[in-house]
């Protein structure tokens, strides 16, 4: 992509380099020379306002309809549109007057955006910054502006880029001034495209067009003798190695406005800075191998106001860092491996590497070479703490008169004469202890309190994944009954010092199980009703050495609890008479299964075995003995192949019937009382005792279907309870009974 600069006349100047428009930034060629008026010398110009809208109706079509643009406001501009800040020269009586508003601060206006996607091209594209006030005459001005635009070829070709430094974009007819103080203001100030100006927009408009009224206010002082500075120049290290960032901080006293040009040895550094509240800040890495002088030379905005000034030279050296090699750097085992650590150019460099701590207090230090999880910055030369660094291995590189002035710290090796080291050390990652976001590597750095940058260096460690486990799940039982106690199992390989955590989906199951001799057992009765997705999961004891596993998945069904029912109410409910029918209907079991079924009192009557039918349910009648024991019986089932019991205590009370009142009992009746049209002096028992059977009801099945599918609900109502016996005994009588 071209950008090109354009004089009054349009032509191209020469190709430049991206734009304000586009990604990147601008080149501009020499700035084009202008019509001034004489620098007036006896009037300075600060905190100056600029209010002008450009144009009206181009505004609107920017964001209307047809171009369906934007407008975006740049800098300090604000509203629309007003600049501030403004600074410069003039006369007294504001007859001539050259004030800027600032590089970077204007509007900018698009439409017509070339395509759909965000980073498609605006076929208008017009950005006016730096908006400068020239008055010429009492009664004329001119006002400049920095365009970055592109040509306006029509609505749908997208043009060339272009340039235009401190244009003439339009000639101001002034009026008459209002004056307040020493600030004269200009109103409504008549303004006319110039012919510069029209290339400005890009071609979208012919020279002599009217643009919005320009208003503009200057506060003009009288111009006093320009004042002195001073510009001091620190730098942040003064030994460093080469290609190290160094940051370079130069103060300006008194603070003035301006810009601060770093050089070293004469050689521009970079841009130049500009100074904010006093103080202007580069950080470098462009010193070169060697001592560089280096300056700070401060350049006033307002040099009427204040003089320029030059900092005394501060001397950087930039020395050859010295190298290390490691010879494994990936694939470390990460249980431990030992690594062999070579050096070169560790010489000294007094005072730089003396030691400023005993037991090497002023001699040469030498360097730490540690293994470790340091920080992205951790550079002690950098002024950067020790929290930065956590050491996890370490020698002590010393020449090999000091190795004995530290034999007292582990570790001491020997740095030979010439600035070379050999030595070794075990690499063992250890997340408890690394920085979170900490890089493994081997580290060098200067000793004994000695902070020099030249032997920091830093060697990136990769170390193996963790070695994998596996961990397989045995439980008891795959089916079974809420509540019933289940033997969980796992095994881990290999057998490494660790945890297992059972978990039933999501849900853990008790907390976590050491594992000794590779295995961890659970019993539990907390699983849920339903098919329980078992598993279990191994966490090592050092995730660093070996890494998790989960056995795969182990279903477990549990069921509700069976409930009863008697004469199809809930179990316990129920009261009935000697000779009266009872129905039992008991489950939920799976179909087919064979149950023996007992009441229990005082005596035990066995009503044999029984099948389950196909909704798992076995139904039983029998009819209470004349002589049946008064007061509360226990339901008994007993699975005739596993032998699991179940029981329902005081699932009904028999009492002996009363005797029916006058008037006798009619077919239905109640305990005790006359049915309505019955004879005289009958029973009063109604058919099959006090409570309904199932086929009376009607809805029987339904209420036992609906009981059992709620398990938990069927326990509160029925009362069922899990018996503890496994009744080895009963199942002698009830085969017996069947024989």
């Amino acid at each position: 992509m071209r950008i090109t600069e354009r004089r009054k006349s349009g032509a191209l100047l020469g190709a430049l380099t991206t734009s304000l428009l586009v990604a990147g930034s601008l080149i501009a060629a020499p700035t084009i020379a202008s019509a001034e008026p004489a620098e007036s010398e006896d009037g300075v110009v600060a905190g100056a306002t600029l209010d002008w809208g450009v144009r009206e109706s181009f505004r609107t079509y920017v964001v209307g309809p047809m171009a369906k643009g934007r407008i975006d406001l740049l800098g300090n501009t604000t509203g629309e549109y007003h600049w501030s800040g403004g600074a410069g020269t003039a006369a007294l009586d504001g007859s001539t007057a050259s004030v800027s508003f600032g590089e970077g601060n204007g509007v900018h206006f698009r439409g017509h955006q070339s395509g759909s996607a965000a980073e498609d091209p605006y076929i208008l594209d017009i950005a006016f910054t730096n908006p400068r006030v020239v008055v010429l005459s009492p009664s004329t001005a001119e006002l400049r502006v920095d365009v970055q635009g592109r040509e306006y070829l029509g609505a749908t070709t997208v043009g060339e880029l272009y340039s235009m430094k401190d244009a003439l974009l339009a000639e101001v007819e002034l009026p008459e001034p209002s004056v307040a103080g020493n600030v004269m203001t200009w109103t409504a100030a008549p303004a006319v495209l110039s012919e510069e100006g029209s290339d400005a927009f890009g071609g979208f408009y012919l020279a002599g067009v009217s643009l919005d009224p320009v208003t503009f206010s200057l506060p003009i002082t009288e111009r006093v003798a320009a004042e002195a500075t001073q510009t001091t120049l620190t730098s942040s290290i003064a030994v460093a190695a080469e290609g190290d960032p160094v940051t370079l901080t130069a103060t300006v006293t008194p603070e003035a406005a301006g810009t601060v040009q770093f050089r070293a040895d004469g050689v521009e550094l970079a841009e130049s800075v500009p100074v904010v509240a006093g103080v202007a800040t580069l950080e470098t890495s462009a010193l070169s191998l060697g001592t560089n002088s280096v300056t700070a030379e401060f350049v006033p905005t307002v040099s009427s106001a204040f003089l320029g000034s030059v900092s005394e030279p501060v001397d950087v050296t930039m020395l050859t860092r010295a190298t290390v090699t490691v010879d494994k750097v990936e694939g470390i085992n990460p249980a431990g491996e030992t690594v062999t650590v070579r050096g070169s150019g560790f010489l000294p460099n007094a005072p730089h590497t003396t030691g400023r701590y005993q037991p090497l207090e002023g001699k040469f230090a030498g360097t730490y070479v540690v293994f470790g999880s340091f920080a992205e910055q951790w550079q002690p030369s950098q002024g950067i703490g020790s929290a930065a660094r956590s050491t996890l291995a370490s020698r002590w590189a010393v020449q090999a008169a000091e190795l004995e002035l530290i034999a007292s710290v582990p570790g001491g090796t020997e740095l030979n004469a010439d600035g070379t080291f050999e030595t070794t050390l075990t690499l063992t990652k250890d997340s408890a202890k690394a920085l979170a976001d900490g890089r493994y590597g081997v580290y060098t750095y200067g000793a004994g309190g000695a902070t020099y940058a030249p032997f920091e260096t830093f060697t990136p460690i990769a170390f193996a994944p963790a070695e994998g486990t596996s961990a397989t799940l045995e439980s008891s039982a795959t089916s079974t009954f809420l509540g019933d106690s289940v033997e969980l199992s796992a095994t881990v390989t290999p057998d490494v010092p660790g945890s297992v955590q059972f978990k039933s989906g999501a849900v853990s199951l008790g907390e976590p199980i050491e594992v000794v001799g590779g295995a961890a057992a659970l019993a539990t009765t907390e699983l849920a009703v339903g098919v329980n997705r078992v598993t279990a999961e191994f966490v090592p004891t050092n995730t660093d050495t070996h890494a998790r596993s989960v056995s795969a998945e182990v279903a477990i069904a549990v069921a509700p609890l069976p409930a009863a029912l008697v004469n199809g109410k809930p179990a316990g409910t129920v009261t009935v008479n000697p000779g009266d029918e009872v129905e039992l209907k008991i489950g939920a079991f799976g179909a087919g299964e064979k149950f023996g079924v007992e009441v229990l009192s005082e005596v035990e009557a066995i009503l044999g075995v029984h099948e389950a039918n196909a909704d798992g349910f076995v139904n039983v009648s029998w009819t209470v003995p004349t002589d049946a024991v008064l007061g509360a019986h226990t339901i008994v089932v007993t699975n005739t192949d596993t032998g699991r019991e179940f029981a329902f205590p005081d699932a009904f009370l028999v009492e002996k019937a009363k005797t029916p009142g006058p008037g006798g009992g009619g077919d239905g009746g109640g305990v005790g009382g006359g049915g309505e049209g019955g004879g005289g002096g009958g029973a009063g028992s109604g058919d099959k005792g006090s409570g309904n059977a199932l086929e009376k009801t009607g809805a029987g099945d339904g209420v036992a279907l609906t009981l059992a599918a709620a398990g938990g609900m069927l326990l509160l109502l029925g009362g069922a309870l899990l018996a503890a016996r496994r009744g080895l005994a009963v199942r002698s009588r009830i085969a017996s009974a069947t024989e």
